[in-house]
């Protein structure tokens, strides 16, 4: 038995000592903090307890356009048919339901429209949201024949 402790004793040695021969040769770290040196623009004096008031130059940035949008918003989805019949011989699908809005493209008269819903917008006048092909926008009512 005393032979086996010396035997673990020796293994035990063995790997303490090189660990702290390791630990007691390391330099030592610091332990106090250093000293931050004081800001070059030292802060506002309090004036009456609080600090001067900052003074802040309004910006301002430009914006494109708005488009007209409606305020009352479509009636629930539904779908009809129609045709444009216009006295023109054609009419504009628009981005809005209204005249002031962005023409997304023509259509002459006999093209078929899908009537996905129906607006009235700010001036009163009744519009259908329409599709054709692949296209989507606002026709008004006046230039539509319902099926």
């Amino acid at each position: 038995m005393k032979a086996l402790l010396s035997w673990i004793g020796g293994i035990i040695g063995a790997v303490v000592a090189p660990v702290a021969i390791h630990y007691l040769t390391q330099p030592k770290l610091p332990t106090e903090i250093p000293q931050v040196a004081q800001s070059p623009t030292p802060l506002p004096p309090a004036v009456n307890g609080s600090v001067d008031q900052l003074s802040i130059q309004s910006a301002s940035i430009s914006l494109p356009p708005a488009e007209i949008i409606p305020s009352s918003s479509p009636s629930p989805t539904f779908e009809r048919t129609g045709v444009v019949d216009d006295a023109d011989g054609s009419s504009n699908l628009r981005s809005s339901p209204n005249l002031k809005s962005t023409i997304l493209t023509e259509f002459p008269n006999g093209t078929s429209v899908t009537i996905l819903a129906e607006s009235k917008n700010d001036s009163d006048e009744v519009w259908y949201r329409v599709q054709v092909g692949e296209k989507i926008g606002w026709m008004n009512e006046k230039i539509i024949r319902v099926d």
